[in-house]
């Protein structure tokens, strides 16, 4: 091969360039044009990393739920947005739980605010959201949702009747619901309509209320749950009225002969609660 030929051939290998595992001819006018608009691959770029728009921004999801938590029966939204768009986006919305493989499809290609789900079953979730636009991008986001048991509100009193003066122990308590639960304590008489607030909401479970009067009493308590769900049950309490104890205790016979017995007739009026008797004897005159 002459030294001309040579020349030729090195020349051409010199003005091509390796793209893609493909040759291509390569100039300086290509190389701008091809950084004035980069291509769009989908979802994925040939190097593995996120796809980019015809902008050279990521399509970015950020759809999110209108809360983390729900109680059984309530409805959730998920708020479809995303960033960086080719044209108007487009979304499919499924869910399932968390400990399961198969999805359920809430909704298809959609360009709505907003998708509400309503789970039926008392479990963790998880909600997935694909964000497409016009160049064939892809961007998921996975969303995780804990739906409880409904609030249970379980209250009760220490006792359903007391005497006037003492007091009365009220213990919140509850089942289910959404994250921490407050309680919020409220009596009345029966006869009469305003409520006495005894606390108002907090995280303590007990209260003592003291009524003042003997009478009927009406006692409300109140569980709120982080959600905002509010359970209240209504309890009754009979407050009796006391008088002083009087001791009506007897015996069968005033005097006995010697190796008799005599019968002591335990008796007692007024006081309050259970009444105890306990016996002694002595003789007469002596320590």
């Amino acid at each position: 091969m002459n030294k001309t030929r040579k020349k030729q051939i090195l020349s051409l290998i010199t003005s091509m360039t390796l793209l893609s595992g493909i040759i291509l001819p390569c100039s300086s006018t290509a190389l701008a044009a091809e950084r004035q608009n980069p291509v769009s691959y989908g979802d994925q770029a040939p190097d593995g990393n996120p796809a980019t728009t015809e902008s050279g921004s990521y399509l970015e999801n950020t759809s999110v739920l209108s809360s983390t938590a729900i109680a059984q029966g309530k409805t959730v939204k998920v708020w479809l947005s995303s960033k960086n768009s080719t044209g108007t986006a487009y979304y499919d919305v499924y869910y399932k739980k968390a400990n399961k493989t198969d999805w359920l499809k809430a909704a298809e290609n959609i360009s709505k605010e907003f998708v509400k789900i309503k789970p039926s079953v008392a479990t963790d979730y998880i909600i997935r959201v694909d964000a497409k636009d016009s160049s064939g991008n892809i961007s998921t986001s996975e969303l995780p949702l804990h739906v409880a048991s409904p609030l249970n509100n379980t209250s009760y009193l220490s006792s359903e009747n007391i005497y006037l003066g003492d007091s009365i122990k009220v213990f919140c308590r509850s089942e289910g619901g959404v994250g921490q639960t407050e309680y919020a304590v409220y009596y009345k008489r029966s006869s009469k309509t305003d409520w006495i607030k005894g606390k108002d909401y907090s995280t303590s479970d007990t209260v003592f209320i003291r009524p003042k009067v003997a009478a009927a009493y009406d006692i409300r308590i109140r569980a709120r749950d982080e959600s905002g769900e509010v359970k209240a049950v209504t309890l009754t309490l009979q407050v009796k009225n006391t008088s002083d104890l009087q001791n009506r205790t007897e015996l069968s016979a005033k005097s006995i002969a010697k190796g008799d017995s005599v019968t002591i007739s335990n008796a007692a009026a007024g006081g309050k609660n259970n009444i105890q008797f306990a016996a002694y004897y002595k003789q007469e005159n002596s320590d």
